[in-house]
């Protein structure tokens, strides 16, 4: 079986996954992930189209649970 972030992810509980960069204008989703013939869609995946909104994102987030939060890295020997 070839892992990938989102299988990982749904293995621990995820039931979607957002994809932001705070170094790129915007983030896409490769097209094999997003075509239904190439890869089982498990989850939903959403991406954001701006800089600005990638920011908002991370501020809510640092606002909300901060760095230490166990959902802000993925890390595979959390349960």
């Amino acid at each position: 079986m070839e892992y990938n972030i989102f299988t990982l992810a749904q293995e621990k509980g995820a039931v979607a996954g957002l994809l932001y960069s705070l170094h790129s204008v915007t983030c896409t989703i490769n097209e094999e992930y997003s075509d239904p013939a190439n890869f089982n869609q498990i989850m939903d995946i959403f991406a954001t189209k701006s800089l600005t909104m990638s920011q908002l994102i991370e501020d809510e987030f640092h606002a909300n649970e901060g760095d230490s939060s166990k959902y802000y890295w993925y890390s595979p020997q959390l349960p």
